[in-house]
């Protein structure tokens, strides 16, 4: 019950990702049609052959099966807590030491088509949570990947890839290279007042301050 409660004000609050996108003001919009030519419904997301990624609530993908209850919880769990996010994303993304994270919003993903290898992803953002990102700017996209090891056993893991945002006319989306779909959280990365970006490799590249290294596949450390 306690968990379900935190995720109410989750989805409620912060991370709610299917609220209504009113147009930006004319001085604000850089492009028409993100970079891909697709333009994602409010909540959902789109791929760059025009693939619909259909969203839906944790809760509602966890009473549809779509999830697992173990999926949930870790969700719940890692998006509850800066620090275990921040873990999360040194998985694959290096992070200023002095780095803050705030969460803009989580769904569940399902393709309604077949998504091809390397598939480029538009998501829509909550408009609010996106204030004072602009256009080019970077956050973190977060997805549960579901890993099976050797022996069937298996087990969920966050993967951290960078998002570009792009500032349209119709709203705010961020594009990222994804083929997998599940829980996906937006996660914007700041420090000493500005956001964080990062090169091809998951380095910082847009501040001076002192980096934590990403955690190494082998050792964790």
């Amino acid at each position: 019950m306690k968990m379900k409660k935190l995720l109410a004000l989750i989805t409620a609050g912060a991370l709610c990702l299917g609220m209504s996108m009113t147009a930006f003001a004319a001085d604000n919009s850089i492009n028409e049609v993100p970079s891909n030519g697709n333009q994602p419904i409010a909540g959902n997301g789109i791929t760059d052959d025009g693939v619909v990624i259909k969203s839906s609530t944790l809760s509602d993908a966890l009473a549809n099966g779509e999830i697992t209850q173990e999926e949930y919880e870790k969700v719940v769990d890692t998006l509850g807590d800066p620090e275990k996010i921040k873990d999360a994303i040194k998985e694959d993304l290096q992070l200023p030491a002095n780095a803050t994270v705030a969460v803009l919003g989580v769904m569940n993903y399902e393709p309604e088509g077949n998504v091809k290898e390397g598939s480029t992803v538009t998501f829509s953002l909550d408009r609010n949570k996106a204030e004072g990102l602009k256009d080019g700017d970077e956050i973190a996209v977060l997805h549960l990947k579901k890993v099976v090891d050797k022996d069937g056993n298996v087990s969920y893991v966050w993967e951290a890839k960078k998002g570009k945002v792009r500032v349209l006319a119709s709203g705010v989306v961020v594009e990222v290279d994804l083929d997998e779909f599940s829980p996906v959280a937006f996660v914007k990365v700041m420090s000493n007042g500005d956001v964080v970006k990062w090169n091809a490799k998951g380095e910082v590249v847009s501040t001076t301050a002192t980096t934590t290294k990403k955690a190494s596949p082998k050792t964790g450390e």
